[in-house]
């Protein structure tokens, strides 16, 4: 049989897209990275809010292929990492195969190939499609009655105007997750008053993030490249400058089954509560749910921030919108000038709004009418070459993105090869999903996420996260599980 010429779609230019777009050129195979920006970046191009800061440690989140060892910090900026990645998208030369302010809208089979729908109305054709999009990408918004009537400046987190002073502002930041927090921790010392409304208080581990010493940069950017032994030196170094609890961050084992492990790991978080000394402000600011059912914010002054005189913190439920501001349940108008709606993604939309259609013109959306599912955190039957980076039950909660990525790159690169080399394209069965997402089922209960707490890992009475360790993630890719794919006859093209 002759080999058949590929070319892939890959959709979306952050993180993932700039993986997946220097893993397939390294292997020689065509394609094409739609990005509806004008950036490289993702989520790194389009949040911008002051005190932005990734919360997962710098040398757990970079690009397999472009390693950075003079960070500034453990946990850098939002602008740090984005120039990253710009930089790396031209130093590797992946800018070429990269089309910005370029939309994809819908994408459907078309019996041998994908069809892509643009957002001007042409149509590309793809033999196979890597939805790089991210989880979180959509911006959720709350429904609160009046919010058009706001006579301020009202935005989500996402959409920070460029410009904005909030100096002598009267700022309200609606929203406890990552996002307002930072945003709570940040606005104060930009000379803003801030009421910060709390529907459901947060467990947030307290950190320190202290900058990289000038020698270590110095070695990080002049020597560490060259020198392996000392760019892992670099790292660790880098590593150990932030005082992070070992109970937290000793093992992942405390995620995933109990054990005293757990009970040490949650009793970190209860003690780095009182930090708070107002006993009424930390009453009102404990959880009433498990420490660690939901996604845990990283700070190193949140704590501190709520008690300084020019941050209000408001627990319950807000009521309305009016023009003046904010009035919550207890019937307290709180008036301001800003509201930033901290109110995170929808992180189960995946690819969409893009409309998705595989064989006998199923849609995604009735392929996941009951919730969102995936075969190896990727794949979805009757959607062939079609597969959605850190889809459902990736492992986003205990393993870095970054790290979960380059296994999912090898493992789409591999299938690619076979349909390649046998002119069929791939899909997990029903019989084989079924099997995989019982499996996801039957462990979860064991994890800290089953506990009674509502979180954005839950899609109904599902949690969708992966229950196991990192290398229980890694061995799953090891074989391609020809015995768990439908195979898709192809048309033949002499390469």
């Amino acid at each position: 049989m002759t080999a058949k010429t590929l070319h892939v779609a890959v959709i979306g230019a952050g993180i993932a897209g700039l993986q997946f777009t220097h893993d397939l050129s390294r292997r020689g195979i065509s394609h094409t990275v739609y990005e509806r920006g004008s950036e490289v970046g993702g989520t790194w191009r389009e949040n911008t809010y002051p005190g932005l800061y990734i919360d997962v440690p710098i040398s757990l989140y970079q690009l397999s292929f472009a390693k950075k060892y003079d960070w500034s910090h453990a946990f850098p900026r939002g602008t740090e990492i984005q120039e990253y990645l710009v930089k790396a998208s031209h130093d590797h030369d992946l800018r070429r195969h990269i089309r910005f302010d370029t939309e994809v809208v819908e994408t459907a089979w078309a019996g041998d190939h994908w069809e892509l729908t643009l957002a001007d109305g042409s149509i590309d054709t793809a033999d196979a499609v890597v939805s790089a999009t991210g989880f979180l990408d959509k911006p959720t918004m709350p429904s609160f009655p009046g919010m058009d009537t706001f006579a301020g400046v009202s935005f989500h987190s996402s959409n920070w105007p460029a410009g904005l002073d909030v100096g002598g502002k009267r700022v309200g930041i609606v929203g406890s997750g990552s996002s307002g927090i930072q945003l709570t921790s940040s606005l104060g010392s930009l000379g803003a008053t801030v009421t910060q409304f709390v529907r459901s208080p947060q467990w947030v581990e307290m950190i320190t993030n202290p900058p990289a010493p000038g020698w270590l940069k110095f070695l990080g950017r002049h020597i560490a490249p060259r020198v392996p032994v000392l760019a892992a030196w670099v790292s660790r170094q880098l590593l150990g400058r932030p005082k992070l609890d070992r109970r937290l961050w000793s093992t992942w084992i405390w995620r995933i089954q109990p054990g005293p492990e757990r009970v040490d790991a949650q009793n970190a978080l209860r003690e780095d509560i009182l930090h708070i000394r107002d006993e009424q402000l930390r009453t009102r600011m404990t959880p009433d749910y498990e420490p660690g059912c939901k996604r845990i914010p990283k700070s190193d002054r949140y704590f501190l921030a709520v008690q300084e005189p020019h941050v209000q913190v408001a627990v319950g439920a807000i009521d309305r919108i009016e023009p003046s501001g904010v009035v919550t349940a207890d019937g307290t108008v709180h008036e301001l000038d800003v509201i930033v709606y901290a109110t995170g993604y929808d992180s189960h939309a995946y690819m969409r709004p893009m409309k998705v259609t595989g064989l006998q013109g199923r849609t995604i959306e009735q392929a996941w009418a009951g919730g969102p599912y995936a075969y190896r955190c990727m794949s979805v039957p009757d959607f062939p070459n079609f597969w959605v980076i850190n889809g459902p039950f990736a492992p986003v909660a205990n393993i870095s993105p970054t790290v979960c990525v380059v296994d999912q790159s090898d493992y789409v690169c591999r299938l690619l090869a076979l349909t390649a080399e046998q002119g069929v394209a791939t899909a997990p069965t029903a019989a084989a999903t079924e099997r995989f997402v019982a499996a996801i089922d039957e462990a979860m209960p064991n994890t800290i996420w089953a506990g009674d707490c509502d979180s954005w890992y839950r899609s109904g009475d599902r949690i969708i996260l992966w229950p196991w360790d990192e290398t229980t993630y890694h061995a799953m890719f090891a074989e391609l599980g020809i015995e768990d794919l439908e195979l898709v006859p192809l048309t033949v093209a002499v390469s």
